[in-house]
């Protein structure tokens, strides 16, 4: 009790304008434990707001000093500017040179966060949370599979949170995961289009549209009707959606990834071509990782995370080919092309000394190997090499790509041109 008077010296004490009210920690410990009297009746502190971008809400009034903001920002962010400054009574959580709170992570600091100092902009004053219902999801936007609860209010999305799962995405999601739902309400068609004489899109019911759309397809030859399918679906939609096109007789469904790139061949037979095959939790087991031409940070913020907690372990070591990015981590750049991957499985480059010496490597394949000509021949090439055999993984940067190669769909480019009816699904 006497903790929390302390921690409430200078607190405005504002929880019925504060976002966090009732899920608030601090609000729930002076519940149980505080008292029903101030015995301070001095002056309580002013603090100016900081800017963290556009994400973040500061009103560091409310800051209790807890600093996990601090130990997140350093440990997992990656972010050594922010921390204390001042002492006593003038203590402040405070960059150490002016900067934006910029990572791919940063949104999580409004949910480490135990009071109201630091709360979601977009989310301001939108809704309260006894207000809003709450369904549980997978996040679709990489190839991770985040778990996410969402929050609905008035029938929209109005906040998404993490759902702790420590096999995948442990207590973290993305910022791209957190606020991407503001798409799925603006800039986006909401009712159906029909081109009129002039080439101009008139707005037309949905019960005209579906009947425009049955008497095409009646009266069309299926093998002139042809379906591209877009990034963002996830696998029971694209299930159905390939069980109602083959209802229907149609066959001519390809991916968006396909129709751009000529040169993108895959065997989906085996799932190891395009798979990630060993499961994130046993990131923790190994003692070697090697990037192959991938962008995790960006690509798959959650598995970056993975090896970020296990490079804190110590003995362990991260090597990189392709272009310089910034990992938030040492790791050995080997270089550039695919030369040095050639070199490697060959014996004939350095590293294969740090790759025999491993007892457990992993090596994580990016999305854009599969663009060039050679790349699956240098593949299976280092599948000859026993000890890698199980440890080679491709990580796709899209999960309906994956869905699409598990459900086994034809991997060839169509030509849309020729088609009649164009089914374009998410794309």
């Amino acid at each position: 009790r006497s903790v929390l008077e302390f921690l409430l010296i200078n607190h405005p004490l504002d929880c019925p304008i504060c976002d966090q009210a009732s899920e608030c920690d601090l609000q729930d410990q002076v519940m149980i434990f505080g008292s029903d009297r101030s015995r301070f009746f001095f002056k309580k502190r002013g603090v100016e707001d900081k800017y963290c971008g556009p994400f973040i809400k500061t009103i560091m009034t409310r800051c209790i000093h807890c600093t996990r903001c601090v130990r997140f920002a350093n440990e997992v962010c990656g972010i050594d500017n922010l921390g204390t400054t001042g002492r006593g009574n003038k203590t402040e959580i405070n960059f150490y040179y002016p900067n934006i709170f910029s990572s791919e992570f940063s949104g999580n600091l409004i949910d480490l966060c135990p009071v109201g100092a630091l709360t979601s902009k977009p989310f301001t004053f939108k809704a309260r949370s006894w207000e809003l219902r709450k369904k549980e999801g997978i996040d679709v936007l990489d190839g991770i599979g985040s778990n996410i609860k969402v929050d609905i209010f008035n029938n929209e999305i109005v906040r998404i949170l993490p759902k702790t799962n420590f096999n995948i995405n442990k207590e973290w999601i993305s910022n791209k995961t957190r606020f991407f739902f503001d798409s799925l309400k603006y800039q986006r068609i909401k009712y159906p289009l029909l081109k009129d004489e002039n080439n101009k899109f008139q707005k037309i019911s949905w019960f005209d549209a579906l009947n425009i759309i049955n008497q095409k397809l009646m009266t069309t030859d299926s093998f002139n009707i042809k379906s591209v399918i877009g990034d963002l679906i996830d696998l029971e939609s694209l299930f159905l959606l390939k069980k109602n096109l083959n209802k229907l007789g149609i066959s001519n469904i390809s991916y968006e990834k396909f129709l751009n790139n000529k040169n993108l061949k895959i065997n989906s037979d085996l799932t190891s071509n395009f798979l990630f095959q060993n499961t994130l939790k046993s990131i923790d087991e190994s003692d070697l990782c090697l990037i192959i031409n991938s962008d995790i940070r960006q690509e798959g913020s959650i598995l970056n995370i993975h090896l970020i907690n296990r490079l804190r372990k110590g003995n362990f070591k991260v090597a990189y080919i392709g272009n310089k990015i910034d990992f938030t981590y040492p790791v050995d750049n080997l270089g550039l092309s695919l030369d040095v991957l050639i070199n490697i499985i060959l014996g004939k480059h350095s590293f294969c000394k740090n790759i025999k010496k491993a007892k457990n490597p992993i090596i994580i394949f990016g999305e854009n190997i599969i663009n060039q000509k050679n790349a699956y021949f240098l593949i299976s090439k280092l599948k000859n090499i026993s000890f890698l055999n199980n440890n080679i993984n491709f990580f796709n940067s899209k999960n309906s790509f994956i869905n699409f190669l598990e459900i086994n769909f034809s991997s060839t480019k169509l030509n849309l041109k020729n088609s009649k009816i164009s089914y374009l699904y998410n794309t």
